[in-house]
């Protein structure tokens, strides 16, 4: 995926994620930053998921739908 496209899903999943703050919904940003570069914004959703997300699960069919 070229960098652009990265750029453009990390925008796009920022305001999903405005909107609907869920577990899920953060770590796909926490992992949209990693892949621009952006390790601290990165750290702090994945921390925000770590602690949030202790007991919440998300089976591998409903993740492979989205």
């Amino acid at each position: 995926m070229a960098s652009g496209d990265n750029e453009i899903v990390t925008h796009l999943l920022k305001r999903a994620t405005e909107d609907q703050p869920a577990v899920d919904n953060r770590f796909d940003l926490a992992t949209s930053y990693v892949l621009t570069g952006r390790l601290n914004t990165a750290k702090t959703y994945h921390q925000s998921v770590a602690q949030d997300g202790e007991g919440a699960r998300m089976d591998r069919q409903a993740r492979a739908a989205r």
